[in-house]
């Protein structure tokens, strides 16, 4: 809110529809719906406004997401498809990745498995070229769903193990609602292994390092 009250005051129109997407973005992950999308709305026509491709993708992104978590898949799909589209006209790698990431968490979400997978490898080796460490551990728990979901748990295991590591280097906490979601399938991967599941997890680390050295610097580990 901070950061709004002083970009309207600037007349910075970009800060102010980031700043409302940032505050959006805050409110989806503690379920306040309504009111994120009065700040996503206000966002949006600033951004239209703008013609700010970039910024465009944020927001539907971020209305995506909102449809996700709401189970309004259908239109998630549509809102992830937009982000896809508007982040390759900005030719911004990253962005395209998020909306990849994205797409494949609500083809997991329809049942869509085969489709999730191939999402989720094209958005991870976006990151690894070009992307930020943080949202590889997102990318790899959503592998992972669908990998289990087909019956390769064991993989599934060495991919929540290496989240699970990355998300201690770099002290990113699991988001309270996404919570849920993870402990389902980390559950359903111990359920499928039983004994063979500590075998898996026990390489979390070293398949967590070959993230850590290989993602060109973009690299902000935990500080101790």
């Amino acid at each position: 809110e901070h950061a709004l009250a002083i970009n309207r005051e600037l007349g910075d129109l970009p800060g102010v529809a980031l700043a409302l997407d940032n505050i959006a973005g805050a409110l989806i992950h503690q379920s306040q719906f309504d009111k994120a999308e009065r700040y996503l709305q206000e966002s949006l026509e600033l951004a239209q406004q703008l013609q700010d491709h970039l910024m465009l993708a944020f927001i539907w992104m971020t209305k995506g997401e909102m449809a996700r978590y709401q189970g309004d898949y259908a239109n998630a799909q549509a809102l992830g498809e937009a982000a896809h589209a508007e982040a390759t006209q900005a030719q911004h790698v990253q962005h395209i990745a998020l909306a990849l990431n994205n797409l494949a968490l609500v083809a997991t979400q329809r049942g869509e498995f085969a489709r999730a997978i191939q999402l989720h490898q094209e958005s991870l080796e976006m990151y690894r070229n070009g992307g930020e460490i943080r949202f590889v551990p997102e990318g790899l728990d959503g592998l992972a769903a669908a990998l289990d979901a087909l019956g390769n748990s064991h993989k599934a295991a060495l991919l929540l193990g290496a989240s699970d590591a990355l998300r201690e280097a770099i002290a990113l906490p699991i988001p309270p609602i996404e919570r849920p979601a993870y402990e389902r399938v980390l559950a359903s991967v111990r359920a499928h292994l039983r004994e063979n599941f500590s075998g898996a997890w026990v390489f979390k680390q070293a398949n967590a390092d070959i993230w850590l050295s290989g993602m060109n610097g973009n690299i902000e580990r935990r500080k101790t």
